[in-house]
């Protein structure tokens, strides 16, 4: 009661002097990238709320957004403070911050976006100090890659021209598992396959409502088994071609375990798995420890808008269609036997399984 008490009378004091706005830069780095970026805090100290806005200095983008006060140590007049800020941006790109003060109008602190790419910022200096401090990072940032855009597949194909995503061969004539948003609006389908050659794919069958679609090339394959056997727990893999502009056209293999059963709101077409996946892995299969496709690797959770519905930021929770719902696209196609096998060891069921990834592009 006596920190409540002290917070309001600061805030009442705030406003009889008209001394509650605050205007100050901030500037700021992401940490393994060439951006940087500086903008504006406006702050209204009565309320310990601000609306910040910053702009990034090689790409140009804008971002917008408020922050918010989580903790005042008693007695503070500032200093110590600790809060979060949301900022969404022009590209679609949506960051989460948190910062500590160091007095009532300075701080720091630090952030990530939706992929996971992590930045440090501070606020409050002059706008000389902040544009030295501009100058400095470009120079110490100059051999870092440029910070990838937001990888959204139907948008990309409207900006670039192409999309890319992954896919898996589920039958031994050339037929392809892949999510639907891959190749969604697409007028042009093709695959990759991990030998360099590329193939016309054509769309067999779509299920938008659960997020998957059947491709068909010219060509026979090496087919994943599907299976239904999923528990709550079980080491699970994906092999995908994620952000393949930075990371190269070699598959990526990412491991996790199964967390449950169903997804977001208890949805039981979704399994939960802490499998890291970033743009690009949409589409690739989910594989249990026997080698088999439980699933297909469909979506992480918005970080951004569980943060504004609960207050928290989730971790690494991400989705994958269970397999049930890709048979109803399987009617009339030959799916291949199970091939029996002993206790697999993990190497093995990558290199049994790599060659049967594909990767999607739709133009």
């Amino acid at each position: 009661m006596k920190a409540k008490a002290c917070t309001w009378i600061l805030a009442l004091a705030c406003l009889i002097t008209s001394g509650c706005m605050h205007h100050y830069p901030v500037v700021g780095s992401f940490d393994n990238h060439k951006e940087v970026f500086r903008g504006q805090v406006h702050h209204n100290s009565a309320n310990g709320t601000a609306f910040i806005e910053v702009t990034a200095e090689r790409s140009g983008v804008k971002g917008r957004g408020n922050s918010v006060v989580t903790y005042v140590p008693l007695f503070s007049l500032g200093s110590g403070q600790m809060g979060r800020a949301v900022l969404n941006f022009d590209d679609g790109r949506a960051v989460v911050a948190d910062w500590t003060s160091l007095s009532l109008t300075s701080g720091y602190g630090h952030g990530k976006d939706q992929f996971g790419n992590t930045f440090k910022f501070t606020f409050g200096l002059t706008e000389e100090e902040a544009t030295t401090y501009i100058a400095s990072q470009k120079a110490a940032k100059l051999n870092l890659p440029e910070l990838p855009p937001p990888y959204r597949p139907k948008e990309t194909r409207k900006e670039k021209g192409y999309a890319t995503g992954t896919g898996f061969f589920i039958s031994e004539k050339g037929h392809i598992i892949t999510n639907f948003h891959v190749i969604e609006d697409s007028a042009d389908v093709s695959i990759m396959l991990q030998n360099g050659e590329v193939l016309v794919a054509k769309v067999i069958k779509t299920d938008p409502a659960n997020d998957v679609a059947l491709l068909k090339v010219e060509k026979n394959s090496s087919a994943l088994h599907l299976s239904d056997k999923s528990v709550k727990g079980d080491q699970v893999l994906t092999i995908g071609f994620p952000l393949i502009s930075t990371q190269g056209k070699e598959s990526k293999v990412t491991f996790g375990n199964i967390n449950a059963l169903s997804g977001v709101q208890g949805d039981v077409r979704f399994l939960q798995i802490d499998v890291p996946i970033q743009p690009g892995n949409s589409g690739g299969p989910l594989i249990n420890e026997d080698g088999d496709v439980i699933g297909v690797v469909t979506a992480t959770l918005n970080a951004i808008n569980e943060l504004k519905r609960s207050g928290t930021l989730p971790q690494n929770v991400n989705y994958a269609v269970k397999s049930d719902y890709i048979l109803p696209l399987l009617k009339d196609i030959p799916l291949p036997p199970k091939a029996p096998h002993g206790n697999l060891k993990r190497r093995d069921i990558i290199e049994g399984s790599n060659r049967s990834v594909i990767l999607v592009i739709a133009k």
